[in-house]
């Protein structure tokens, strides 16, 4: 992505329809503005599935919360990259001494990816992945003092403890549609994000509007 920074594109990943722009800021992020913080703003962070792999940015649930709450939408989402969600964690600590965060999401990744030297698998491990999660769940809330809402679509069905799973807005095990853009892959759809979008846009108006 940051090779691809001030460009736009109509090919990224495992979408070679051509029929989407990709359209990469300054700073290497799938925007058509620049971070810049000067502005109120809705900072997500997340894989693919917040990225908007195969479907215009518009229709993206990051965008659509953006625009209703009138906020800067700064969408620092990875995608068609293997990565884990520990990698989250860097960009956390620097997002934390930014002004003008008013409400943040962060779309976990698959909680069994783990990097090893320069590549990431997945191990599958139930038991790690839930202590994972817990450490994650525990960090950001130690380190982001704007609200903060936490989703995951988690491909292993684990079963996560009940206290874990009240933490998450979204915890989901399955998809509404999938991107016709990218073939085989599974990229969510624009149902799946107007799904999400909804379900964000209930939970922020009962502290963002209200503090207004």
């Amino acid at each position: 992505m940051w090779q691809l920074k001030s460009t736009i594109v109509d090919k990224f990943g495992y979408d070679q329809s051509g029929t989407n722009r990709y359209r990469f800021n300054a700073q290497g992020y799938r925007s058509d503005i620049d971070f810049d913080f000067d502005s109120p703003c809705l900072v997500t962070i997340g894989p693919s599935i917040s990225f908007g792999i195969g479907i215009p940015i518009e229709k993206t649930f990051s965008f659509q919360l953006a625009q209703s709450l009138r906020l800067a939408n700064y969408n620092f989402s990875v995608g068609c990259y293997r990565h884990t969600s520990m990698d989250y964690v860097g960009l956390l600590t620097q997002l934390a001494t930014k002004p003008n965060i008013k409400a943040m999401v962060i779309n976990w990744n698959n909680l069994s990816r783990v990097r090893t030297d320069n590549s990431v698998q997945d191990d599958h491990n139930v038991e790690a992945c839930i202590s994972r999660l817990a450490n994650l769940l525990n960090f950001a809330d130690k380190t982001v003092c704007v609200p903060c809402l936490h989703i995951l679509f988690d491909p292993d069905r684990i079963n996560l403890p009940r206290d874990l799973q009240r933490r998450l807005l979204i915890y989901n095990q399955g998809v509404v549609d999938h991107s016709p853009s990218c073939g085989d892959q599974p990229a969510f759809g624009v149902k799946t994000n107007a799904f999400i979008y909804k379900a964000l846009l209930s939970k922020t108006r009962e502290f963002y509007h209200s503090s207004r």
